[in-house]
């Protein structure tokens, strides 16, 4: 599923063999690329050239993702609507120096090129 948000973030995620691919953009620059275990075992990965820990699992019908980067830590829960168009990020501190916020992302259908010879 890809998402974006005011035309700068862009999101993929893509599940496959209980692990989840994710893929991070902003402004067309990837600021994250990594795979993670839905088992929420920790796994070590670089976002916007920084190291952090991310541990991802279902909760239900919602992907959780534990993010942990020094002192710093939010849990995101992330779910798609019923009609699949969009994905609501809640993000919840969980660490004092952070606010909750949530997010709602459109789906965007990548354009594919019928050109024929």
């Amino acid at each position: 599923m890809g998402a974006k948000l005011h035309g700068t973030t862009k999101w993929i995620l893509a599940q496959k063999d209980g692990k989840m691919h994710v893929q991070e953009m902003n402004d067309g620059r990837v600021v994250g690329d990594f795979t993670c275990a839905l088992s929420g075992q920790e796994c070590e990965v670089k976002e916007d050239g920084r190291s952090k820990k991310v541990m991802l699992y279902y909760n239900g019908p919602k992907l959780v993702a534990i993010r942990v980067h020094g002192d710093d830590a939010t849990k995101q829960r992330l779910s798609v609507s019923s009609d699949g168009k969009t994905l609501q990020v809640e993000t919840v501190p969980l660490s004092a120096s952070q606010k909750a916020e949530t997010l709602t992302f459109q789906r965007q259908v990548e354009a594919s090129s019928n050109n024929k010879s």
